[in-house]
């Protein structure tokens, strides 16, 4: 006797993929878009992308008043825009891996 209902099936969560970035490195389109600024990392950084959003995890450990990304204006007679992609979010501590 076949079931009343078909099980749905489990969305397939794609394997998380990472990507290591030097200090003074730029901050690539796919993470964040800018308009009228140039984006570059501050620190060297690990970004993890999952499923709908990024993490972003520091090499070495840092203060919460410290900055990752740092943004230099090309024309400032015209207004900045910085929009992430997708989620991101930002840790004070490596992750383990990137020690």
């Amino acid at each position: 006797m076949p079931p009343d209902t078909i099980p749905a099936k489990r969305p397939v969560e794609k394997p998380a993929r990472d990507w290591r970035f030097k200090a003074g490195d730029k901050v690539p389109g796919w993470l964040m878009r800018q308009t009228n600024c140039a984006l570059t990392f501050d620190r060297a950084v690990l970004v993890v992308e999952r499923s709908a959003s990024f993490e972003l995890y520091p090499a070495a450990a840092m203060r919460a008043d410290e900055v990752m990304i740092l943004a230099e204006v090309l024309n400032r007679r015209r207004d900045v825009d910085v929009e992430h992609v997708r989620p991101i979010a930002v840790h004070t501590s490596p992750r383990g891996e990137f020690k």
